[in-house]
């Protein structure tokens, strides 16, 4: 019993610093419950749908036949490894993705809501993804060890990122999100920085407020003028009204 302790003890202490990585990273990344819900499935030159439960945890996908099967974990239909997934170029309210196997898959969602759900779940496997390989290169470069804060911290980051919508408890979180910010574009996007405006031309292309006030005198004064002017014409166009009575003719 003792030599297999020892013999643990030893192949433990003697891994590759970039193995222990990329095992913290799969299990980080294999630990999280991106997505679930109801879809309508088929496969991507298939004709027929079947509406389907599914399950996306880590980049395992299950399938159940309904919420009942999945909650008491019976009637698995199929298991899928994905690779990746994105919005549906054809199609509304639908998603596809692909499978380790090959599989290229489509969903279809019953509203926007589950939509954008799917959508997100998708992009934030595709930034777990990418960062678990990017961290997995830097340990076997450099072979770094970091503590379990900063790996907390990392995880929290990338999920803060994922979210497309992430509300800050304070405003010291949001200075801090700011200072921190990171854009991730997921193909070829053209980006252009707009310079900030110089204090001498803002006055050329923002009004100020006496300015604003003026405008508003104007639009008032013309108004009442307009509403004068097409009081003139309707009276002008009304046929005068007699100021006698001609007497009724008695017979």
């Amino acid at each position: 019993m003792t030599r297999m302790v020892r013999r643990s003890m030893r192949s433990h202490a003697t891994d590759n610093p970039a193995t222990v990585q990329s095992r913290r990273c799969r299990g980080s990344l294999d630990s999280v419950v991106f997505c679930d819900g109801y879809l309508r499935l088929k496969k991507k030159n298939a004709l027929t749908w079947s509406t389907r439960y599914v399950v996306l945890k880590g980049k395992e996908m299950r399938v159940y036949s309904s919420k009942n099967d999945e909650m008491s974990r019976r009637s698995l239909v199929d298991v899928m490894d994905v690779t990746e997934g994105n919005i549906a170029p054809r199609g509304d309210l639908c998603v596809e993705w692909k499978t380790k196997d090959g599989k290229e898959m489509l969903g279809r969602a019953f509203n926007r809501a589950d939509l954008a759900k799917w959508i997100t779940a998708f992009h934030r496997l595709a930034l777990r993804s990418s960062s678990m390989m990017k961290q997995v290169k830097v340990s076997g470069d450099s072979a770094p060890f970091r503590s379990n804060q900063d790996e907390e911290s990392t995880d929290s980051e990338d999920d803060n990122f994922g979210n497309p919508v992430v509300q800050a408890g304070s405003a010291s979180t949001e200075r801090a999100s700011l200072e921190k910010r990171r854009v991730t574009f997921l193909g070829s996007v053209l980006v252009r920085t707009i310079p900030n405006v110089a204090e001498e031309d803002v006055p050329e292309l923002f009004y100020s407020k006496a300015d604003m006030q003026k405008f508003s005198a104007q639009a008032s004064s013309l108004l009442c003028r307009t509403e004068d002017a097409v009081h003139i014409a309707v009276q002008s166009l009304r046929r005068p009204s007699l100021s006698f009575r001609r007497p009724v003719a008695q017979q």
